[in-house]
């Protein structure tokens, strides 16, 4: 597999001189007066990348030599951040794809200038319910495993079990309102997102960082079967049409998990038709019919080796602003001098 070019010379492929991407020492970060900013909004987990996660030596070189920590959890939602190094990849259909998606094309090569913090794992109940105060969908208490195993024990004694039958119910009840708490929240529109984001200081990824950081340094991604997607993703032919607990999967090699299924994702960007420009990071169209949501879902029945699979770090979809439903949800970002 060919690795993600961090920081090296390649030269563009089409576009004029103006529009192609920064040296390497433009893509030097300074470190040391933004890894204050940082700490106000973070505190460290892990120093320095895991060999055993960010298995590439030239990613863990790139993250090092931010001078930054590699993974954070933010102080206001509880959400596990890692840390993605600037560099070079080509956005769009990887090479030996078979799937026919023309919004895939052209391909093109895009810099990422600036270090950045994405989330780990796609944004969960509990974190959404900790800033936003309920979940959507669902009643208040459904998160809170006293109250779901006080109401489940009633309903046993209504219905007529034993007091020790009961408690056996209630303490199950229990256990699954625990587990809810990390599966990632759906029946968010991306106005929702906003508004998520808004009151907690974060934001979305933009669709190249969210390309990017799913690529993990590697240019051909693609499950040539079943089992080598069932690994990584939760899909339509195994997740029992549901969403799972977030983190379950098999990470990337930059230690991002859920990237291939799950939930879809919404990104920052309107969705447009990609151009063969270089570009250093983009953010899409200004407007345009809908955003974009990136990954594939626990909800689509449908393989890797077909030629509409989903399951891909290329695919693209598109909705309305406004659109929701149990399958999308979302994960986010953080700009390092933020």
């Amino acid at each position: 597999m060919t690795a993600v070019m961090l920081g090296g010379a390649r030269a563009p492929q089409g576009g004029s001189t103006a529009d192609a991407p920064p040296t390497s020492q433009s893509l030097a970060q300074p470190a040391n007066s933004n890894r204050d900013r940082v700490l106000e909004w973070a505190e460290v987990i892990e120093e320095r990348p895991n060999p055993k996660v960010v298995l590439l030596a030239d990613l863990r070189s790139a993250i090092r030599e931010t001078g930054l920590p590699w993974m954070v959890r933010d102080k206001a939602s509880g959400i596990e951040f890692l840390l993605v190094p600037p560099g070079r990849f080509e956005m769009g259909r990887s090479p030996g794809d078979e799937s026919l998606r023309t919004d895939e094309l052209p391909t093109h090569q895009v810099c990422i200038t600036k270090a950045f913090y994405l989330g780990r794992c796609e944004v969960t109940k509990s974190q959404w319910k900790r800033l936003m105060g309920s979940v959507p969908g669902a009643e208040d208490d459904v998160l809170e495993p006293e109250s779901v195993a006080a109401e489940a024990n009633a309903r046993a004694r209504r219905a007529g079990y034993t007091q020790e039958e009961a408690d056996l119910i209630g303490r199950g009840a229990a256990e699954r309102a625990t587990k809810e708490r990390d599966y990632p929240v759906g029946n968010v529109s991306w106005a929702d997102c906003e508004a998520f984001c808004s009151k907690s200081g974060l934001r979305l990824p933009t669709e190249a960082e969210w390309e990017y950081a799913c690529r993990s340094g590697k240019r051909e991604v693609v499950h040539d079967s079943i089992e080598e997607l069932d690994e990584v993703a939760w899909h339509g032919f195994n997740s029992k049409q549901r969403a799972h607990a977030v983190g379950l999967k098999a990470a990337n090699e930059l230690g991002f998990h859920d990237m291939y299924g799950n939930m879809r994702e919404w990104v920052a960007d309107w969705y447009g038709a990609y151009s063969p420009e270089s570009k250093s990071d983009p953010k899409g169209p200004e407007s345009g019919m809908g955003k974009v949501l990136r990954g594939g879902s626990w909800s689509w029945m449908m393989p890797a080796t077909n030629e509409h699979s989903s399951y891909r770090p290329s695919q693209r979809s598109v909705s309305r602003v406004d659109y929701s439903d149990d399958s999308i949800g979302f994960r986010v970002a953080r700009t390092v001098d933020e």
